[in-house]
């Protein structure tokens, strides 16, 4: 009881203590896929986009009632034959607290694919991609992320992402994944390790 008193007390300070970032926030998105979609979207606006194409849900998380951490839900939506530049393939659309975060393709061609992409101004590699423009999509691809890699089965895909969103998912896993929950519950007794975690969280409060 008392480790788990204490440890709520080091939630609260690390809570209080980090930069106040909402995690949720929403911000004008960039171009995905050469502007097939953008990121921020919500699911919503990425379902529209996909006007009546058959869609899949593969994973829907989210944190339990009560855990005062921030929001971290992540919604992955699969589209089983999905058409860009001439090549079909599976397509997994991933959101980060409902903000379209990354577009991962996989075509039946993947080098073809690569090429077809790289004619229109795109570079495919690990970096990011700052800076760049597309020959029919004559807008400034700041933050934009495209790379090819093999997800965990070995199939190769065609990766595009929102870089702010990626490092923003980063931050919260290294912040929070390691924190139990908080659950609501009102306290019942105190202890000196505790007390002392949630007057500095007070004060970090203050200070911020």
């Amino acid at each position: 009881m008392v480790n788990r008193i204490v440890a709520l007390g080091f939630l609260v300070a690390v809570i209080a203590c980090t930069p106040r970032d909402t995690f949720t926030d929403r911000v004008d998105g960039v171009p995905l896929m050469l502007g097939a979609f953008r990121s921020y979207s919500t699911e919503r606006q990425v379902r529209s986009s996909l006007d009546s194409l058959p869609v899949e849900v593969v994973e829907r998380s989210g944190l339990s009632e009560g855990d005062a951490r921030p929001a971290h839900t992540v919604v992955t939506l699969r589209v089983p034959a999905y058409r860009h530049v001439g090549y079909t393939g599976q397509l997994h659309l991933t959101l980060f607290n409902d903000r379209l975060m990354t577009a991962s393709f996989y075509p039946s061609d993947v080098p073809g694919y690569v090429m077809a992409i790289k004619r229109q101004g795109i570079d495919v590699t690990t970096n990011l991609t700052a800076g760049l423009h597309s020959d029919n999509y004559r807008e400034p691809l700041d933050h934009v992320r495209v790379w090819v890699s093999s997800d965990y089965q070995g199939r190769e895909y065609v990766g595009w992402s929102d870089s702010r969103l990626e490092e923003q998912s980063r931050r919260w896993i290294e912040r929070y994944s390691h924190l139990d929950r908080w659950p609501n519950k009102p306290l019942q007794a105190t202890t000196g390790a505790a007390a002392s975690a949630m007057i500095e969280a007070v004060g970090c409060a203050v200070r911020g």
